[in-house]
């Protein structure tokens, strides 16, 4: 009987941990900084408010101190901006505005090997807080 139950339990272990592991793995998607991520922000908050996501990351592969946004799908009518930002949600970037052509914001305190994010704001005067928005980011100069 204590037999089976070491292994019952040792088993229970095994698989907690396997999926703990896989867990982890699935929460994020990272692509190399030399091509760009896209992600949907949605309903970003109105008047300036902030939606960051932490699931769609990109690695920095270079020492530059550009990162790369642009827009290809926008619902607010007076603009986004982005900024790009680390797991714990602190700015790497400042806020730049979006556009359909790639545009380039100054980073502080990036790491070739890191993994960044991205965090969308709405205008200060946007009243609306259900627009969406999809963005291709790089923690690259891809321009």
């Amino acid at each position: 009987m204590k037999l089976q139950y070491k292994i019952f339990a040792g088993g229970m272990a095994f698989f907690i941990l396997l999926g703990g592991i896989l867990s982890v793995s699935a929460a994020t998607s990272v692509v190399n900084g030399s091509s760009y991520q896209t992600v949907r922000h949605s309903n970003i908050p109105s008047f300036g408010g902030i939606h960051y996501q932490t699931t769609y990351g990109t690695k920095k592969t270079d020492s530059g101190t550009w990162a790369t946004f642009k827009a290809t799908y926008t619902e607010a009518l007076l603009g986004n901006f982005a900024a790009l930002i680390n797991s714990d949600k602190y700015d790497k970037t400042g806020f730049v505005g979006l556009k359909s052509t790639a545009i380039l914001s100054k980073e502080y305190n990036t790491k070739k090997g890191n993994v960044y994010f991205s965090a969308v704001s709405s205008s200060k005067y946007e009243p609306s807080s259900s627009c969406d928005v999809v963005i291709k980011f790089s923690a690259n100069n891809l321009k």
